[in-house]
């Protein structure tokens, strides 16, 4: 769980520095009228669920929402794939995307803003 809970508290930080180059993928994806939305609800929810996995704050549901937040990222994922055209979504700070590696390829730690 503990792995799980970094993974969505990281992801959603990442979305937050930064959120123009995921706003420009949803839009991409959900058009532009829901992106400006999403780009905001998605880091929240993943924040959300990962301090309420770091806590234990009801286990069972918690871990119902977080499987259906990744399904739905697995689900954008292969959307994004078959797009190699759009530009990286900052997904878990990931690297600039390629022709090769398409979007939300190679994640990388994010900056921090103390350094």
């Amino acid at each position: 769980m503990l792995v799980l809970a970094t993974t969505f508290v990281l992801a959603a930080v990442a979305k937050m520095r930064d959120r123009a180059p995921f706003e420009q993928v949803l839009r991409a994806i959900a058009g532009r009228r829901a992106a400006w939305t999403l780009a905001f609800s998605v880091p929240t929810g993943e924040l959300a669920l990962g301090v309420a996995l770091l806590i234990g704050l009801r286990p069972r549901a918690v871990a119902l929402m977080a499987l259906a937040v990744l399904v739905a990222f697995s689900w954008a994922l292969v959307r994004l794939r078959a797009q190699p055209h759009i530009p990286s979504c900052n997904c878990l700070a990931s690297a600039p995307a390629t022709p090769t590696t398409g979007s939300c390829a190679t994640p990388r730690w994010p900056r921090w803003p103390w350094r």
